[in-house]
């Protein structure tokens, strides 16, 4: 007897992840933990999708090569 495959119930996998620990100060962490309640969602999808959307912005290379400015010495 052949087994009939068994459909997965649950959201689709996001794929491969990296697990990030992070504190916000408490009133912070409130307003984002009501956010997502507001959005129908957990803190912490809301977090990471916003801060990708953050990262994705930030050019490596550029941040890499940035020299420090000179700072006016003191007399």
């Amino acid at each position: 007897m052949t087994r009939a495959k068994v459909s997965k119930v649950g959201r689709p996998s996001k794929g491969e992840r990296i697990a990030f620990n992070v504190r916000l100060p408490v009133e912070e962490g409130m307003k984002t933990r009501a956010l997502a309640k507001i959005y129908g969602d957990d803190a912490g999808p809301l977090i990471a999708e916003r801060f990708m959307a953050w990262l994705a912005t930030i050019d490596l290379e550029k941040e890499r090569t940035q020299e420090a400015l000179p700072i006016a010495k003191a007399s």
